[in-house]
């Protein structure tokens, strides 16, 4: 009976380890990070794309922000923890930049974050530079 109880406990460690590895493959999202940051924020790429267009090439951040909105609030300036996944990288007027694609999961504020359903934005920032020899 002891054998019979010691495979029991060795086979439920065994299956514990497996479900939690493919808990892990398959919920926890590849090249994603959890991440804060603190920037304008768009619905969709494109609204992203046009935001960073405008003002890179001149338009003042919030002229930029009234010309996308366009009467909506598809894009704002905010501060967030979110789970951040590159999606695009360019370059306008020799500015480098990469577009995010953002799950955001809290919004900060003074008093500390406050945790939001899950929504998709986007964010841009100027593209890292490389260390290294060959930068």
């Amino acid at each position: 009976m002891d054998k019979l109880i010691r495979k029991a406990a060795d086979w439920t460690i065994v299956i514990v380890f497996v479900a939690i590895a493919l808990i892990v493959f398959f919920v926890v999202p590849a090249k994603a990070e959890i991440q804060q940051a603190r920037g304008v924020s768009c619905d969709t790429q494109e609204q992203m794309e046009n935001w960073l267009t405008l003002f890179i090439t001149g338009t003042p951040g919030d002229e930029a922000l009234e010309l996308v909105n366009a009467g909506t609030n598809a894009c704002a300036v905010l501060h967030v923890i979110a789970d951040m996944e590159e999606v695009k990288e360019g370059t306008i007027n020799d500015q480098s930049f990469v577009i995010y694609k953002m799950t955001l999961m809290a919004v900060m504020t003074p008093a500390g974050p406050i945790p939001v359903e899950p929504l998709v934005q986007y964010m841009a920032a100027p593209k890292p530079k490389k260390k290294g020899i060959d930068a």
